[in-house]
């Protein structure tokens, strides 16, 4: 089967040090979430929000979030979760990217990060 080179997979975890405080309470409020999702999304042609929840943990809490997009008439979605890092005032975001077309798919890989935080 032959892919075009938007046929994506792939995990990203990344910290993103902040201007102003970090807190759980920005991820609470609904505007900032879409705020998050458009940042996320502005990459793609199309993007949708599917699901968002709160995850608290004995570790971290944040939010959940999952969309759906379009790039280039071929379909996929993100999940992701956000936390605050209050050590560095940063937030961590892990992420799980896939096309509808991937051979490849992560995500036991992505829920195993997820379930293995071990530090803010």
């Amino acid at each position: 089967m032959e892919h075009s080179l938007d046929s994506k997979s792939f995990l990203i975890i990344k910290s993103s040090v902040d201007d102003e405080p970090v807190s759980e309470d920005w991820l609470k409020e609904e505007e900032n979430i879409n705020l998050l999702v458009d940042s996320l999304s502005s990459s793609f042609d199309e993007a949708h929000l599917i699901f968002e929840d709160w995850i608290e943990t004995d570790i971290v809490c944040g939010k959940f979030i999952g969309f759906g997009y379009t790039q280039n008439e071929e379909k996929g979605i993100c999940k992701m979760f956000m936390y605050p890092s209050y050590e560095d005032n940063s937030w961590v975001m892990i992420g799980l990217y896939e096309s509808k077309a991937s051979e490849y798919y992560y995500g036991s890989d992505f829920y195993n990060l997820l379930i293995n935080i071990k530090e803010k």
